[in-house]
């Protein structure tokens, strides 16, 4: 049985916290921001990358040792610093609050963890071992990065979703949705998007979708 829940979370203006301003911390502060959160950093001194996000206002820092108000009403905590006590201590304060908290490379003080992710546009693969093996999780997203991931999925998963929205009424029930994108999937349509042919997807599409909606 699974012991995680696998989700992707909207972050988007959410209040999240990040202990530790280090080269670990680093990394998990830039997709929390490419995300939309609202991050705040608290260390006594941080990278020149953090450094530089706070000028710019990227982000709030606070130039100073980790307090127990820092985990006060967040949605979401990383602890990444040197200091196990401190860990712990942002942990128990997280889960006392019901708070997602992960503590870099301790599982046992984490209610969440962090995939590893292969992306392309609006296109995310995630694969997780549910932390026995953060090293494997990478070698299996390069894999599938590498073989299933082109710059030019992102753009088919754009084009689909454009159309799925606009046809959403037209095509009714769930099953006759998915009915149907299986077939433009299964069909010539995304080799076509993938080249830049979109008028002729489009008119593959609407031909396909009044000869399927026939047989329905």
């Amino acid at each position: 049985m699974a012991e995680f829940y696998p989700v992707f979370v909207d972050l988007r203006g959410r209040s999240c916290l990040v202990v530790g301003a280090g080269a670990i911390a680093e990394m998990k502060v830039v997709p929390l921001l490419d995300s939309g959160a609202d991050v705040t950093l608290v260390a006594p001194w941080a990278t020149p990358g953090l450094v530089a996000m706070a000028e710019r206002g990227a982000l709030t820092w606070h130039r100073r040792a980790f307090r127990d108000e820092d985990a006060v009403n967040r949605f979401l905590i990383v602890a990444a610093t040197d200091d196990r006590e401190v860990n712990r201590r942002v942990f128990e304060l997280a889960e006392a609050e019901q708070r997602l908290v992960n503590v870099v490379d301790d599982p046992p003080l984490c209610n969440f963890i962090v995939p590893a992710i292969a992306q392309s546009g609006p296109v995310q693969v995630a694969v997780s071992t549910s932390g026995r093996s953060p090293t494997l999780a990478g070698r299996l997203r390069n894999a599938i990065r590498d073989q299933f991931l082109g710059g030019d999925t992102g753009i088919l998963a754009e084009w689909l979703g454009r159309w799925r929205l606009a046809l959403k009424q037209r095509l009714g029930s769930f099953e006759v949705k998915r009915g149907f994108w299986g077939k433009v999937l299964d069909s010539e349509i995304p080799q076509l998007v993938r080249s830049g042919r979109e008028a002729e997807a489009e008119r593959r599409l609407a031909a396909m979708m009044e000869s399927y909606l026939e047989k329905v």
